[in-house]
């Protein structure tokens, strides 16, 4: 149950609480995804970090967020996950994922099959190999993940085990767990990694 802090000094996030005091679902559900991949309950204040694209907010997001994602991840998307010393980041949602597709980021290599990276859909003959990639931000090597955002339509897509399938979420989940007690390290191509997961 996720909890934030208000001006007014309460918190907020008390599942059955009335309307604007419940958990938030998006990062309820993000946390329990994280939860998998560590195999453990998490700590969020340590294990993990949370982004957007673009950090202004709107009435929807239609308005601006497209308009807006070239100037708002130049200026801090890198930056962010340059601080967050991560391993693995997890991209949520249609609209995160064109960032990626799309937009040339300085300083960031990208190794995704950009045909098919969280394009979720189950007649694709190798969907979960399909979700995964490695990203390189100033040199270091980040393991890749498509998600469907929680809020979007349907289920398939949103959980690490039907993204991906569950040999290959476990497998992924394994390797996560040797690269954080230094056992191993992030593959260095989208290649090297789905043969680290025989994926292929």
């Amino acid at each position: 149950m996720v909890q934030y802090l208000c001006n007014d000094g309460n918190y907020r996030g008390r599942d059955g609480a009335g309307p604007g005091q419940q958990s938030q679902k998006f990062w309820r559900d993000a946390i329990k995804e994280s939860s998998f991949i560590f195999k453990k309950e998490i700590d969020i204040s340590s294990d993990i970090c949370f982004t957007e694209v673009v950090h202004c907010k709107s009435k929807t997001e239609a308005n601006f967020v497209e308009s807006a994602m070239p100037r708002c991840s130049e200026n801090y998307l890198i930056k962010i996950l340059e601080l967050s010393n991560a391993s693995m980041a997890i991209c949520y949602g249609a609209a995160s994922r064109k960032i990626f597709l799309e937009l040339e980021i300085a300083n960031v290599e990208i190794d995704i099959d950009k045909s098919q990276f969280g394009r979720f859909n189950t007649t694709n003959p190798n969907p979960g190999a399909n979700h995964l990639g490695v990203i390189s931000v100033n040199g270091r090597k980040i393991i890749f993940c498509a998600l469907k955002h929680s809020n979007g339509h349907g289920e398939f897509g949103k959980h690490f085990d039907n993204a991906l399938g569950n040999e290959l979420a476990g497998a992924l989940s394994n390797l996560f767990a040797l690269i954080r007690d230094g056992s191993e390290s992030v593959p260095g191509s989208r290649n090297a990694l789905l043969e680290r997961l025989n994926a292929n």
